[in-house]
């Protein structure tokens, strides 16, 4: 049965059991699951009525997330870059011209660009598809991205991240630059600038030129990404923008940073949201598992 189907406004909690059972029964999904408790709750409150959802509910509704948790095949994770790999993606396209940057060529700074900014951030392909160069600010040395949309943060508490300067060919905020300059872009929200970052090229007889007013699809972004990684000799199979994220995340993690740090530079609302993305590397379980001290090394109490 669907919700629908019950008798509105008369819906009542033994309504609510027959309905969940009624779904564990069919075999829904866990994401339908998740969902009832949030649409029952809304139904409720345009009745202006208590929730019919009582701790021996609740406990009903845990078990059908179980069960859907059981049936539901194992999430796989997007397959993870290196930050060795973002460096060998940038020796290849661009430090060999960093002298002469109108040979480097386009396609693949934008490769360059969007990963840096999405392993930097955190952030995802849809919120960078959104970007705009008007959203880049310089503050003193350093670049403030303020994102346009905040799926991450659906309170929209914290929409903007920094990426810090620093002194070499690796550096995200020369990089940004480079771009900018290359493809004709200007900084701040003064300017209003409303080209897209994620812009698409048009090939002309004199070369390259942006079509600034259009921004490039999710796949033709995916299938620039693995173009860029593979001429670069790297050959990760369905390697993602995700697995950028991935990546940041990871470093973050690996090299220290706390869990409420991550989550403000990724602009999350809970501290818990980036181990979705944490892939643990060999070294960081080994120093998990130097917190365990050896047999011979504890005294008896």
């Amino acid at each position: 049965m669907k919700l629908k189907d019950y008798p509105y406004p008369h819906f009542q909690k033994d309504h609510l059991l027959e309905y969940i059972l009624s779904k564990i029964e069919s075999g829904a999904s866990l994401h339908f699951i998740c969902n009832i408790k949030p649409a029952v709750t809304f139904l409720d409150k345009s009745l202006g009525r208590q929730s019919s959802f009582s701790p021996e509910m609740d406990l009903v509704l845990a078990g059908a997330k179980r069960i859907g948790l059981a049936v539901r095949g194992p999430v796989k994770k997007a397959p993870i870059v290196s930050p060795s790999q973002l460096r060998t993606l940038i020796d290849k396209f661009v430090t060999p011209f960093i002298d002469c940057p109108h040979y480097i060529d386009l396609l693949h700074l934008r490769v360059v660009f969007r990963v840096l900014i999405e392993y930097h951030t955190l952030c995802r392909l849809d919120c960078f598809r959104r970007l705009k160069a008007k959203h880049f600010e310089l503050a003193g040395p350093d670049i403030m991205i303020t994102f346009p949309s905040a799926k991450n943060d659906q309170h929209h508490e914290g929409r903007s991240s920094i990426i810090l300067a620093g002194d070499t060919n690796y550096c995200p905020v020369k990089i940004t630059k480079l771009f900018f300059s290359r493809v004709g872009l200007r900084f701040g929200a003064e300017a209003q600038d409303d080209s897209f970052v994620n812009c698409r090229f048009r090939r002309t007889p004199t070369g390259l030129q942006p079509a600034k007013n259009l921004c490039l699809s999710a796949s033709g972004s995916t299938e620039a990404l693995r173009h860029s990684f593979t001429l670069a000799g790297i050959f990760i199979p369905k390697i993602s923008d995700k697995s950028v994220k991935m990546a940041g995340v990871t470093a973050a993690y690996d090299t220290g940073a706390t869990p409420e740090q991550i989550r403000v530079q990724g602009r999350w609302k809970s501290a818990a949201t980036p181990l979705h993305y944490k892939t643990s590397s060999l070294s960081f379980k080994r120093t998990v598992a130097a917190v365990i001290p050896s047999v011979d090394s504890v005294n008896p109490p």
